[in-house]
């Protein structure tokens, strides 16, 4: 296997887990939440090139925070959609950046990836979590002393709610990204250290990731017990 191509196997993978489960094969329409980031924008690539292994149709569904980068991540999406041939959904909000900023954006783009989804029947809501995500996920949870229910972390499969890269390694993500030179925009509220992922993500998850192996399998162990 060629190094850019662990993404490709696992997301395949993924699909063909979740597609047996639900004893589905073929012809499956999804709707995939596009930012213009490297994970959604590297998923959609994924996706395109093993769509016809699934005979997959892919709509976009994109959400516009009229945040510092925001116009430029959009007409990304707007690109992508054209070269892909895929419809692009988009809907503009502004949401101040806060602490409770990222619950407030979740709920906004999730009721509008249900709505679309109720609207045009797609079999399934497609997000680019990806196992670093996952790991942060745990690790908030683990320091609220989170019950077992929450310690479940981030679901690959959620009603039609599912997410192929979850296992994937965020190296492979990069690998691909870097290999296919794939554009991608960086999202600037990523930067705000008041939004507590960001904080645990530049703060804290360098050094468990490093010097602190053991923590971070004890948290895998404990969601998938």
């Amino acid at each position: 296997m060629k190094s850019n191509e662990q993404i490709v196997y696992d997301v395949s993978k993924a699909l063909d887990r979740i597609l047996d489960l639900d004893k589905i094969r073929f012809n499956i329409s999804v709707l995939l939440a596009i930012s213009g980031g490297p994970d959604s924008s590297c998923l959609l690539h994924v996706l395109n090139s093993i769509k016809d292994r699934y005979n997959m149709s892919i709509s976009l569904a994109h959400v516009n925070y009229n945040g510092e980068n925001s116009n430029y991540m959009e007409k990304l999406c707007v690109s992508l959609s054209k070269e892909f041939k895929c419809p692009l959904y988009v809907k503009n909000v502004t949401v101040e950046e806060s602490e409770n900023f990222e619950s407030i954006a979740r709920e906004i783009r999730y009721s509008f990836f249900n709505q679309l989804s109720t609207k045009y029947s797609f079999d399934y809501i497609i997000t680019a979590h990806h196992s670093l995500d996952q790991i942060e996920t745990l690790y908030m949870k683990d320091q609220d002393h989170g019950d077992w229910i929450s310690m479940l972390g981030i679901r690959s499969k959620s009603g039609k709610l599912i997410r192929p890269m979850l296992l994937s390694n965020k190296k492979d993500i990069d690998l691909y990204l870097q290999e296919n030179k794939i554009e991608w925009i960086f999202d600037s509220s990523n930067n705000n250290t008041k939004i507590r992922r960001n904080y645990i993500r530049k703060h804290i998850m360098p050094d468990l990731l490093k010097n602190h192996p053991s923590y971070i399998k004890h948290l895998y162990d404990i969601s998938r017990r």
